[in-house]
């Protein structure tokens, strides 16, 4: 099976709806595509000494947000990664200093 990341648009312009992301063989490598996404969104944004909550409100400006699909009949999002989900907590980590390599 064969996994998407797309980054699907919030806004309404037809030409910036979709994007494609990735393609991957493993939805492991999926997952850690997106996930890797969403981060560089948090890192444009981030900032020393900043509140989770500072760095929420810089990312639900956010354009597209990755979502992961598969090839088979089943093409619907796969819901092993939530996007908003997964940025909530990377804010949380990223501004209290609770996972390294940050």
């Amino acid at each position: 099976m064969t996994y998407f990341v797309e980054g699907i648009s919030k806004t309404q312009d037809v030409d910036r709806e979709v994007m494609h992301l990735g393609r991957f063989e493993k939805l492991e490598d999926a997952v850690a595509a997106a996930e890797g996404w969403v981060d560089a969104l948090l890192m444009r944004d981030y900032m020393p000494g900043m509140k989770p909550e500072q760095l929420w409100e810089c990312f639900k400006k956010a354009e597209e947000l990755p979502y992961i699909f598969r090839d088979d009949a089943d093409t619907f999002n796969v819901y092993v990664f939530d996007p908003v989900k997964y940025a909530k907590r990377r804010c949380d980590e990223m501004c209290t200093g609770t996972r390294d390599g940050i």
